[in-house]
């Protein structure tokens, strides 16, 4: 931004420059200035007070400026979390010449409507992402969302529920398949999120719960510390207090990495289990004597029809997400870069004692001033007279 600064300004500052070259040269100015990227540089002012600071130590602490403000801005405030990929309508699209069954192809397009409510629900997170309307009939994102969860709960659910049992025993195969590898997949899940909560006890001593099978020692006070290892009292000093404070900020971050893993953890626990439950219900609906079918030909056509409608919500999800990019702040990959290497530039400030010469310069200097004007003056004032023709 400074060199097209320096550029434009050593162009204007041509005088042979006509109105119209000017005002053509102020329009390409703020063209080229609307394109340019905003670039900011850290300067370290030192004052006379800190004027014997070496330049490495400088140097050095505003390198750890540029650090600890890129941590604050990405860990804490999130300022990277706006990127974010985006499901585009092909995700509905099968490949050509699949043989594949249609409770097979309904399974996978019910799949895709849920990560793409996912995707949703990832993008509603970032700021300001509420008060965008895109389309023709001005669309929010939670409409979307809105219509995409009635078009699965309302319309596809059923559709699966009514055409299982009459699309032949390579859909029960199917399902019995899906729901073993989803009560796979949700029993890893809470296996982690326990292996976590474990971790997180442990490393907080926390003691995990007895086994029923274990009994209590006869005798044992009930406030007696488990295991055998004796509670200490430590000399509280000051060095005691310092080692407490040094490590209190590592211990509360790795604690709260740890609770976030879990909570990540049981809410994938948690959706694995309703995937589950989904599987469970069409697997009863399919071995019911009596539940209701569709025959194939009505629900392809009925499948279709949903998938073109999924396919239009997703549409409409992408014309949001590129309206929102074009009008939010969308950060680079990087926070921070560095273009050239620090340097340290000598500025001489302007005193009390620069003020006090320069007043006593100006003082010395009127005198002079004035005696050399009244000397023009008076030179100026004998030519004149002198060139005045006589009066007689």
């Amino acid at each position: 931004m400074e060199l097209v600064h320096a550029e434009f300004q050593a162009r204007l500052s041509d005088f042979r420059l006509t109105l119209a070259d000017r005002q053509q040269l102020q329009a390409e100015y703020s063209a080229r200035l609307a394109t340019v990227p905003h670039e900011y540089r850290l300067r370290f002012i030192r004052p006379v007070g800190c004027a014997s600071l070496p330049s490495d130590v400088i140097i050095k602490a505003m390198t750890e400026t540029l650090d600890a403000w890129a941590h604050e801005s990405q860990e804490r405030r999130g300022v990277l979390r706006g990127r974010i990929a985006v499901l585009s309508p092909a995700v509905f699209t099968l490949p050509a010449g699949s043989d594949t069954s249609l409770l097979t192809k309904a399974d996978l397009v019910r799949s895709t409507i849920a990560r793409v409510i996912a995707n949703i629900a990832d993008v509603e997170k970032m700021p300001g992402a509420e008060l965008i309307r895109a389309g023709a009939n001005q669309v929010a994102l939670a409409e979307t969302r809105i219509r995409l969860e009635d078009l699965m709960q309302a319309r596809l659910d059923p559709l699966l529920r009514v055409a299982g049992r009459g699309l032949g025993r390579d859909s029960m195969l199917w399902i019995a398949q899906a729901l073993e590898a989803a009560q796979a997949k949700q029993r890893a899940s809470e296996m982690r999120a326990e292996a976590f909560r474990q971790a997180l006890r442990e490393y907080s001593g926390v003691p995990t719960a007895p086994s029923s099978t274990t009994s209590k020692p006869a005798g044992a006070s009930p406030s007696a510390p488990l295991g055998d290892v004796q509670a200490l009292t430590p000399q509280i000093d000051r060095t005691f207090i310092e080692g407490i404070v040094a490590l209190s900020e590592v211990n509360t971050t790795f604690r709260q990495e740890i609770t976030r893993n879990v909570i990540v953890a049981s809410t994938e626990a948690a959706s694995r289990a309703e995937v589950v439950e989904h599987y469970r219900s069409l697997w009863a609906s399919m071995n019911s004597p009596a539940a209701p079918s569709l025959p194939p030909d009505e629900v392809a056509k009925r499948l279709d029809a949903i998938t073109a409608e999924a396919r239009q919500a997703t549409q409409q999800f992408n014309d949001f997400f590129a309206e929102y990019s074009r009008v939010a702040f969308r950060p680079s990959s990087a926070m921070f870069t560095v273009d050239q290497p620090a340097s340290v530039t000598a500025l001489s400030a302007f005193g009390t004692r620069s003020f006090a010469i320069l007043v006593l310069a100006a003082f010395l200097a009127t005198p002079v001033i004035l005696a050399a004007a009244c000397l023009v003056l008076f030179h100026l004032r004998r030519y004149v007279r002198s060139a005045m023709p006589a009066q007689p």
